[in-house]
């Protein structure tokens, strides 16, 4: 005699309400805000205006940074 088939449960249905048109939407994680890191050259300021100016990559290039028509100080 061949083995009886499980029969599947019937599952009610659902409402169509509101609720059941609208999708479901996703909370996204928060993530931390990055920390603004400190430069790693020099730091320049314009004795007139107070324009300040931080040197993230040094080189042959900067030597005198000017401003108002003046040499910046160093900081």
């Amino acid at each position: 005699m061949p083995a009886k088939k499980a029969r599947k449960k019937a599952t009610p249905r659902k409402k169509a309400g509101k609720a059941a048109r609208k999708p479901t939407r996703k909370v996204a994680k928060k993530r931390p805000a990055p920390r603004a890191k400190k430069p790693a050259g020099p730091q320049f300021s314009c004795i007139l205006c107070g324009v300040e100016v931080a040197v993230t990559k040094a080189g042959l290039g900067i030597s005198r940074l000017m401003c108002c028509g003046q040499p910046m100080s160093r900081k």
